[in-house]
């Protein structure tokens, strides 16, 4: 009888000594960040919409570029061998010679979906609760753009409203929307955002109330020649471009709009940061070098030269024969009235 009520004893105590080594294994480390113990304070809201803001930063660095100034007026050729950037440059792009993909811009989109899904829960004080209205009308906004730059060159594209947080993919497989039901989504973000920004307060490196009008006028330009949206949209456009507050205004030399030591001047209502003390380990994170004249695109002329010819250099291997600072003045379509021209010409 002894011996059982041992044996009894020994396992009782076992079972008791391995529940509590479970217990233990159980413990989750406060050093993993995941969505269950993230998005709890302001902090995190603001930590997360600043990450949103370095995706879009990243994007800038090539796709945004080589998807829109690099196809307009704003370059023009070089005198090195232009390799696959003059497809961009003479528009003739099609699905064998374009280098750039939406994958980048998804990242953004999915950044703001995290934004939109958190921010709203968090408690917020009585204080800064215009700071949690801010950040759900930039995460609104800069959906909007992101879907914008991918709508204007694939047309429609899938519409993703949820961030990707789990591993199951049948959840992701979505469909590719029309170009109407993107631009109709684009459109909706961008009425959301309006109505969520608490005032017209604007730093020029996040977005704005004055950001967000400025967007629905581009949007709706777009619209009116692209979908047939004509009188209507144009009209929307200019209502748009009315209602941004006056804290914006046109400088009377465009030249200085894009001058180094004007960087967010009146003009501006959104510029993307750059910023050696953001992301101090590459150059190349903080800048494309398409914005930049290399000494082998203006060889062989002198440095002296150049500047004269170019103004602001940049160094290395130079940007394969496209200029961003050098606009083609053949492409541009001036007005005869336009004061503001000659900067250009």
């Amino acid at each position: 009888m002894k011996k059982k009520i041992l044996l009894y004893t020994i396992l009782l105590s076992s079972l008791s000594l391995f529940n509590s080594c479970q217990d233990d294994l159980d413990l989750k480390s406060d050093s993993v960040i995941t969505s269950d113990n993230f998005w709890k304070t302001e902090d995190d809201a603001k930590a997360g919409v600043n990450g949103m803001y370095v995706n879009f930063r990243t994007q800038t660095q090539q796709t945004y570029y080589l998807l829109g100034g690099a196809r307009s007026a704003e370059i023009t050729s070089g005198v090195q061998s232009p390799l696959n950037l003059a497809f961009y440059y003479n528009n003739t792009l099609t699905p064998a010679t374009i280098d750039v993909d939406w994958a980048g811009l998804y990242t953004v989109v999915h950044q703001a979906n995290l934004v939109l899904k958190y921010v709203p829960g968090i408690q917020f004080s009585p204080s800064t609760v215009n700071e949690q209205k801010r950040y759900i009308a930039q995460a609104y906004t800069m959906r909007a753009m992101a879907y914008f730059i991918m709508a204007r060159s694939w047309g429609g594209v899938p519409i993703v409203t949820k961030p990707t947080e789990n591993t199951n993919q049948s959840e992701y497989i979505i469909p590719r929307n029309t170009i109407q039901e993107t631009f109709a989504f684009i459109k909706s973000d961008i009425e959301a955002a309006i109505a969520n920004f608490p005032d017209a307060t604007n730093n020029k490196i996040q977005l704005s109330l004055p950001s967000a009008y400025a967007l629905k006028a581009d949007v709706n330009l777009w619209t009116a020649k692209q979908l047939n949206g004509g009188t209507a949209d144009l009209n929307t456009a200019l209502a748009a471009i009315n209602a941004i507050p006056n804290t914006a205004s046109l400088l009377p030399n465009f030249k200085d709009v894009f001058a180094y030591d004007k960087k967010g001047n009146a003009e501006v209502l959104f510029a993307v940061r750059y910023s050696l003390a953001d992301l101090p380990s590459n150059l190349s994170d903080n800048w494309n070098s398409f914005m930049f004249i290399g000494p082998s695109d203006f060889a062989p002329l002198t440095t002296a030269t150049a500047i004269a010819t170019f103004g602001t250099l940049g160094s290395g291997a130079g940007n394969a024969g496209i200029s961003r600072v050098q606009p083609d003045i053949t492409r541009f379509n001036f007005d005869a009235t336009d004061t503001r021209k000659m900067p250009l010409i």
